[in-house]
C-alpha cells in the first residue's frame, strides 16, 4: 500500500503502472490528510472516482494482454461502486467472450448497447459473440447427429 500526500506524488511510483507477465496486482490509493481534519466529501468522491478509473483502465491492459479473468475481477470492482460504466461493461462482456462464457457476455454487451446504442465497440463485439455462439451451436448439433445416429 502507498501513501500519498497528494496525486502529484503518484508520479514518484512508475511500477504502479506497468504489469508484469500473469502477477495480478492491485492499487490502493490512500490521500492523507493532514490537518487531521475529515476528509471533504467532494475530495473523498474524487478520490473514488479516481481509483474507478485506475481499476478500469488496469482492466484494459489486462484485455490487451488477454488476462481475462484479471480484467473481469476488476470490471467487477468497477460495476459494483458504478453499475452503469460502459467501458467496465464491454471490457468485462469482452473478458467473458473469450473464456467462453457467452451467456454473460451477451448480457454485459446488451447492457452497455442500451446505455451506449450507437457504440460500435459493442456492436462489433456483439457480432462476433453471434458467430462464436452460432459456431458452438453447430458442433453440439453435430455432436448430437452423431449420437443419436
Amino acid at each position: 500500500m502507498i501513501e500519498c500526500n497528494s496525486l502529484k506524488e503518484l508520479e514518484e511510483y512508475p511500477q504502479l503502472f506497468r504489469i508484469e507477465d500473469d502477477r495480478k496486482f492491485k492499487l490502493a490509493l490512500h490521500l492523507k490528510n493532514l490537518d487531521g481534519e475529515e476528509i471533504p466529501e467532494d475530495l473523498e468522491k474524487a478520490k473514488m472516482e479516481l481509483k474507478l478509473t485506475l481499476y478500469n483502465n488496469v482492466a484494459g491492459c489486462h484485455v490487451l494482454r488477454k488476462n481475462w479473468e484479471f480484467a473481469v475481477d476488476l470490471c467487477n470492482s468497477v460495476l459494483e461502486k458504478d453499475p452503469n460504466n460502459i467501458k467496465a461493461l464491454y471490457r468485462r462482456g469482452w473478458s467473458r467472450m473469450e473464456i467462453e462464457d457467452y451467456e454473460m457476455s451477451r448480457m454485459d454487451l446488451e447492457n452497455a448497447l442500451k446505455m451506449d446504442p450507437k457504440n460500435q465497440a459493442v456492436i462489433q463485439k456483439l457480432f462476433e459473440l453471434s458467430v462464436r455462439e452460432k459456431s458452438l451451436n453447430s458442433k453440439y448439433a453435430s455432436a448430437m447427429k452423431k449420437m443419436f445416429s
